[in-house]
């Protein structure tokens, strides 16, 4: 069983900010997204953000 990510251990409310987020940017700027979410006090890699992205894109 694979551990759960960065991203889904984030409270709800972030999550739901970060795929606003990925909406707006067209599911791009990951080291942007990356950076907005360190000033949150949250640390999450690009690459699990694309990751993330790729599973969500629908």
């Amino acid at each position: 069983m694979a551990r759960p990510s960065n991203i889904d251990k984030l409270p709800e409310n972030v999550r739901a900010e970060l795929h606003a987020e990925l909406l707006r940017t067209n599911f791009t700027c990951y080291e942007w997204l990356s950076s907005w979410l360190a000033d949150k006090g949250f640390t999450v890699s690009k690459s699990a953000l694309q990751r993330y992205a790729v599973a969500h894109k629908k």
